[in-house]
């Protein structure tokens, strides 16, 4: 059986690498959706992944666990994406577009965001 996202937090707090490398590679798949839903290219969301998951290592001491791994993760990816919006060159109307879907997606179930990245993306 697979260790429980709580599992590898706390192995990770105890200095084992293994554990944020299996809790990376459990969820780089949704955090990378949206990613590229606000980078746009493969390349830019590979580089606001990469920001997410040293932002999330440097702050694992901080989560306290009132919400899933997961929705905590796809939180620092979402901020993520707003401040690469604030500090790329972006038309206002794309960011405003864009974040608009992302909004609306995270009213409901984080899954939600995470199986439906990829086609509202398509249509962007």
């Amino acid at each position: 059986m697979d260790p429980t996202d709580r599992a590898l937090i706390d192995g990770t707090l105890a200095g084992d690498l293994a554990s944020f490398d299996a809790l990376m590679r459990r969820h780089e798949g949704p955090v990378y959706r949206v990613c590229l839903l606000f980078g746009r290219s493969k390349e830019n969301a590979l580089d606001l992944s990469q920001e997410v998951f040293i932002k999330a290592y440097r702050h694992l001491g901080a989560f306290r666990g009132g919400s899933a791994f997961r929705t905590w993760i796809l939180r620092i990816a979402y901020n993520e994406g707003l401040s690469w919006f604030r500090g790329a060159n972006i038309r206002p109307n794309a960011a405003h577009e864009a974040l608009a879907r992302l909004e609306w997606q995270w009213r409901g179930e984080v899954l939600v965001v995470t199986q439906n990245v990829d086609l509202l993306h398509e249509g962007a």
